[in-house]
């Protein structure tokens, strides 16, 4: 459905600009735009529902943030994409939410210390990491692995001074970051693979059933 909406307004912007050949590029840009905004408002409407605002906020911007600079693994559709999204930071942000916050500060401060060590190894083993970046230049793919050190070393110094505040959104933001970096593994990409291949099998029976 976005994919059509996407199409037909790309086409009209594009015959109006007498730019017919770009319609695919807009309707891409566009099908980003609009699915972006169909997968926020969702999230943050099943958020509203479980009473985990703060931390699905803290756990989406931190997941984007990070995803900009490092890449990660993409389902070939849409809809996949939409639901391993929705799935996942509902999760994240339901155990940040009524899970890690009954731990001690203590614990808080180790593991957004490990995570940033983690981090730091992800981005300079893995960093950036996806089909998006094949085309991009050694050092355009460098300056994105600056870009990527730079926002740890901010992250972490931000979660170190927000630990007494709140640790909910500390909590979210770790977890959010973590599975971010666990994207950018070789067997993240192993296993959406072997899903993908798993609905595809399941849907071509279903097809000739």
């Amino acid at each position: 459905m976005i994919t059509k909406i996407s199409r037909y307004v790309a086409k009209r912007l594009c015959m109006y600009t007498n730019r017919q050949q770009e319609i695919e590029y807009v309707r891409y840009g566009l099908e980003i735009i609009l699915g972006g905004m169909l997968k926020w408002i969702c999230l943050m409407g099943v958020a509203f529902i479980l009473g985990v605002v703060p931390a699905m906020v803290a756990t989406l911007f931190t997941f984007s943030i990070f995803r900009m600079a490092t890449g990660g693994y993409h389902y070939s559709t849409y809809f996949r994409c939409f639901i391993a999204g929705l799935l996942s930071m509902t999760a994240i942000s339901l155990i940040a939410s009524k899970v890690m916050v009954q731990y001690n500060e203590q614990f808080l401060f180790i593991s957004i210390s490990i995570v940033f060590i983690v981090g730091l190894l992800c981005i300079y083993l893995y960093a950036p990491s996806n089909h998006f970046y094949k085309k991009s230049t050694k050092k355009q793919r460098k300056k994105l692995q600056q870009f990527a050190f730079i926002l740890l070393f901010i992250w972490v110094i931000l979660m170190y001074n927000l630990v007494n505040i709140n640790a909910e959104i500390v909590w979210a933001s770790v977890l959010g970051l973590l599975f971010q970096l666990s994207s950018t593994l070789p067997l993240s990409y192993k296993i959406v693979r072997k899903v993908e291949n798993i609905i595809e099998w399941r849907t071509q029976n279903e097809k000739v059933s």
